[in-house]
């Protein structure tokens, strides 16, 4: 039997292992674990992903060169990208915190709209809130048209809640610093005042769920407690352009300035609506109002802004429809039964009103 010689003086028997025949040493003394190849490609055995194409028949006898691949392997970019860390988000530790001469507002989560804004509309859920339901607001309107003699409808008292927020986190204290709180805010709702008052059926519904006020006329706004007066509101108003089922929105902001800067301290938002040639304040009352007087040095600037909603078919059908929504309510009520008169026998028609049998007798 002949025994080809390779060019290296080794012979290549086919029962001898070659060092592909065996997975590579480590530097550990330990062996790898095989891998096995595709026999279809095996002119493409060694490619750039297999682990083997790092490693030459001189490398498996090397411990040093086999610890330096796997190094290098573990240090690929796509091991890192692979890695469960990479896809965490960041550490905390590397957000910066916030610096102490920012303002209050800008440390707390961000408010939708303005300041103002955020205040009547309630959107100020990032701030630990306060509630005090001892307030009360007494409403009162007083005609003032030229010419004619001032008068003035029952005044209306409806209790609140009011609510103020922390505007610094308590998480976030700033050293040195007072503690900052927002006016009190509240939401009186004088339509739902008016179905509590008048839905049960003893009672005559008015024709409009709101409070009844001249064409042109003043209205006034009283904020108290139950044993002193907080703040008032004095809010002239012109209702005779306003057309029928149109609505008129009033709003007013009270700014203090002060050293420190320009602060809103006071904000209402009314809304008058003229229902069948009557003028009623309706719906919601919006307030924005603080518990102590401002100090003697500072200005106040007041701002008012007025906007006519003109009346649309949807708007005049509602309008119309609100009125009368109480008297539908007490007419839906099921009725007494009425007993059947003993004198009549279950199969005797009932007598004709009186009228009817007068005219009866004119015809005979």
């Amino acid at each position: 039997m002949t025994i080809a010689i390779s060019p290296t003086g080794h012979s290549a028997s086919p029962h001898r292992s070659s060092p592909l025949s065996n997975p590579p040493i480590q530097g550990d003394g330990r062996r790898a674990r095989k891998i096995a190849i595709p026999r279809k490609a095996s002119h493409h055995a060694h490619s750039p992903s297999s682990p083997l194409a790092h490693h030459s028949p001189s490398q498996h006898h090397s411990p040093h060169a086999s610890s330096h691949s796997s190094v290098a392997h573990s240090q690929s970019p796509s091991a890192h990208l692979h890695s469960p860390r990479a896809a965490y988000p960041p550490s905390p530790q590397a957000v910066h915190p916030p610096s102490p001469s920012s303002s209050p507002l800008s440390r707390s989560h961000p408010l939708l709209g303005s300041y103002p804004l955020s205040l009547l509309h309630a959107r100020m859920a990032a701030h630990k809130p306060h509630c005090a339901s001892q307030f009360a607001v007494r409403v009162r309107a007083i005609a003032t048209r030229p010419g004619q003699t001032p008068r003035a409808p029952e005044p209306l008292v409806l209790p609140f809640t009011a609510t103020y927020y922390d505007l610094v986190s308590e998480d976030e204290p700033v050293a040195g610093a007072a503690p900052c709180h927002s006016p009190w805010v509240a939401d009186v709702d004088l339509e739902a005042h008016y179905f509590a008052a008048f839905g049960d059926a003893q009672s005559e519904p008015p024709a409009y769920p709101g409070y009844r006020v001249p064409a042109v006329g003043q209205l006034q706004l009283l904020i108290k407690t139950s044993s002193a007066a907080v703040h008032a509101f004095v809010v002239p108003y012109d209702l005779s352009q306003l057309a029928a089922g149109a609505r008129l929105l009033a709003r007013e902001r009270t700014y203090v300035s002060s050293s420190g800067g320009e602060s809103l301290r006071y904000a209402l938002q009314l809304q008058f609506a003229c229902v069948d040639g009557s003028f009623y304040l309706a719906r919601t009352l919006k307030l924005v109002f603080t518990s102590s007087p401002p100090d003697a040095g500072c200005t106040l600037r007041t701002e008012r802004a007025d906007e006519v909603v003109p009346p649309s078919s949807v708007q005049s059908a509602k309008s119309s429809m609100r009125g009368s929504a109480l008297r539908r309510s007490i007419s839906s009520l099921p009725a007494a039964p009425v007993s059947p008169s003993p004198s009549l026998s279950p199969g005797t028609p009932p007598s004709p009103p009186p009228a009817a049998a007068e005219q009866h007798r004119g015809v005979l």
